[in-house]
């Protein structure tokens, strides 16, 4: 997850990783260095990884609630 060049990023407080953790779960969020790189790898591979975390949502209610939680903690998404 990264922000524009325009805005600070937001910053993965605890709060909103326990968020993320009560709608996925901890099977399905990622703070794992080997996550991190290969799945926030652009695939120009022009610009280095930076995600602050990877989830990994298991249906569209999933997704939904991890962009609503992301959306008000200002937060930026990168598919």
């Amino acid at each position: 997850m990264s922000t524009s060049n325009d805005a600070p990023a937001a910053a993965l407080t605890p709060e909103l990783r326990d968020r993320l953790l009560a709608a996925l779960g901890p099977d399905r969020l990622s703070t794992d260095r080997s996550d991190l790189q290969e799945y926030g790898r652009d695939w120009t591979r022009v610009y280095p990884p930076a995600p602050s975390v990877v989830a990994f949502p298991g249906s569209t209610a999933e997704v939904s609630r991890v962009l609503a939680i992301c959306h008000q903690a200002g937060l930026a998404v990168v598919p």
